[in-house]
């Protein structure tokens, strides 16, 4: 069954509805989403009450737009990515060290990471809202990974029997711990760091991963 925030269809000025999305963005993260009230979201984009139920339906369905507006870019830089690294790649070391670098600075970017922490605060009270982001991002930059990693296994540059699991493997190795030396996204991490953290670990990857002829 498809989650709400794929349902969400732009109703009335788009203009408006990109107001009241960034107002949204801001009391959202300033307020919580518990906290959070259309009210205070109508005074922030200078509307009414009325004008933001006439584009989404209710608060929930406003939150996830807001999720999948930010994370629609994130997913798309992280497909451009991929494409320019690892896609046609002729030095597979060379490419996953880009591809993860570029990885890091997107999972770790301001606007995802505060509306990250938001999801994971408010997800045990809002378990929708977690199931909402997972679909939005996470499940959606797999698929795009599970997809990179099979074509490169098709053609003999990697031995990957199971790319979803491979793909998994490689985000572990990635993001999570950018995620904790980052202090969840709080505390920006130098080009330096980030090396130390991807270097190492694409080198482990591709260890693991590479076919045995080579």
């Amino acid at each position: 069954m498809s989650h709400p925030i794929f349902d969400v269809e732009l109703r009335g000025s788009p203009v408006k509805h990109r107001a009241i999305m960034r107002a949204a963005a801001r009391v959202f993260l300033r307020e919580g989403y518990a906290g959070a009230t259309v009210d205070a979201i109508a005074g922030e984009a200078r509307v009414s009450k009325r004008t933001i139920y006439n584009h989404f339906e209710d608060k929930e369905h406003l939150f996830l737009a807001v999720v999948r507006n930010t994370l629609a870019s994130v997913e798309a830089d992280f497909d451009q990515a991929l494409d320019e690294t690892i896609v046609d790649s002729d030095d597979l070391e060379r490419d996953f060290v880009a591809l993860a670098r570029r990885w890091v600075r997107l999972f770790l970017r301001e606007d995802a990471s505060a509306l990250r922490r938001l999801v994971i605060a408010e997800g045990g009270r809002h378990p929708e809202i977690l199931h909402g982001w997972a679909e939005a991002g996470p499940l959606r930059a797999h698929s795009l990974l599970v997809g990179a990693l099979a074509r490169l296994s098709e053609r003999g540059r990697l031995d990957v029997p199971d790319p979803a699991r491979a793909a998994e493997q490689l985000a572990l190795l990635v993001t999570n711990p950018a995620y904790n030396r980052s202090m969840l996204g709080t505390v920006p991490l130098s080009d330096a760091q980030v090396d130390d953290i991807v270097v190492p670990n694409v080198r482990m990857f591709l260890r693991a991963h590479r076919p045995q002829s080579t």
